[in-house]
């Protein structure tokens, strides 16, 4: 069939109208507005739902305005970027259509939740359920990194340590992650004692000047039993006696014997300094061992030295005894 232009038609009833390309509306502005239907690899068909009232077809300019939303078709995913983008209404902005990124989403209700929150606090709830920021206090705290104290300070101070060995001493485990645990003052003291190991009878716990203690046994010039007697193991054999490589060791009247010589710088004597050998010749030198008085028989001497020997320079005549 021939083509054929026909103009100022009004209305067209017919079931069907077939068109090859185009339907054109002439507008008064002098413009055209097209339809067009694009070549389909088969039979196609276009169907328009009914309506309860006026409508837009959507177009790719449109604004999408919907009660609904069908999912069903979106490729489903298990993860979510924070570069990610998703669509908003921004009410703020008389409902303009926005989108936002999945980090900035997140943040944005963070926000929301937890509200202005100082370092370190923690979302508690409150009477009603409601969360709020709070910072530990009392008897523990923490900081931003998570690191928790117990805070000695607020604590009830023992004026002296009575534990009961049902009282529970907390520590933190090193062999299970550091975990806070609790143990018992027996226990703790069972555990103590083994750290320090067998003891020898009599022994005693000495400093090393670094901060530790070991063993060690009294040696050396004294020992000490396990009931605490303590003993000088160089003391002479017997009171009143002066013994070679031994202490002193005076009586009950601070007497001593038996010292063969005595050097000091002076010497006071409260009562008689006697010899009580008279056969005995005895000495007392002055001055560097310039002078000396001696006995010599029965006779006291006192004598120079002259350099090589001794000279005797006075001599009190003894009696009774023959010159």
């Amino acid at each position: 069939m021939a083509s054929s232009t026909h103009v100022n038609y009004g209305a067209i009833d017919a079931k069907e109208l077939n068109i090859e390309k185009d339907i054109i509306s002439n507008q008064p502005s002098g413009y055209k507005a097209t339809f067009r239907f694009s070549n389909n690899s088969g039979n196609r068909t276009y169907t328009l739902p009914a309506i309860s009232a006026d409508a837009s077809v959507l177009m790719s300019e449109s604004d999408l305005d919907a009660s609904k939303l069908k999912i069903e078709n979106l490729s489903p995913t298990s993860t979510i970027a924070n570069l990610d983008e998703l669509p908003f209404c921004d009410v703020d902005d008389s409902d303009a259509k926005k989108k936002i990124t999945f980090q900035n989403f997140v943040n944005a209700v963070e926000s929301n939740i937890h509200g202005s929150a100082a370092e370190a606090n923690l979302r508690i709830a409150d009477e009603n359920g409601d969360f709020q920021n709070k910072a530990l206090s009392a008897d523990v705290s923490v900081d931003k990194d998570g690191a928790c104290r117990i805070e000695t300070a607020n604590m009830t101070a023992l004026t002296n340590l009575t534990l009961a060995t049902g009282d529970m001493v907390v520590c933190g485990d090193v062999s299970d992650s550091g975990k806070s645990k609790k143990i018992t003052v027996a226990n703790l003291s069972t555990v103590v004692l083994g750290q320090r190991g067998a003891a020898s009878e009599g022994g005693l716990q000495v400093s090393d000047g670094a901060g530790s203690y070991s063993e060690k046994v009294i040696s050396g010039h004294a020992s000490m039993d396990k009931d605490g007697v303590f003993s000088i193991s160089d003391r002479p054999s017997a009171t009143k006696s002066a013994e070679a490589g031994k202490f002193l060791h005076c009586n009950a009247a601070r007497d001593i014997d038996n010292i063969n010589e005595l050097g000091c710088k002076n010497l006071t004597a409260s009562d008689d300094v006697e010899a009580t050998n008279a056969t005995v010749s005895g000495e007392m030198r002055f001055g560097s061992n310039k002078w000396k008085m001696a006995q010599s028989g029965n006779h006291l001497q006192f004598l120079e030295y002259n350099g090589s020997s001794w000279v005797v320079k006075f001599q009190i005549q003894g009696s009774g005894q023959g010159s």
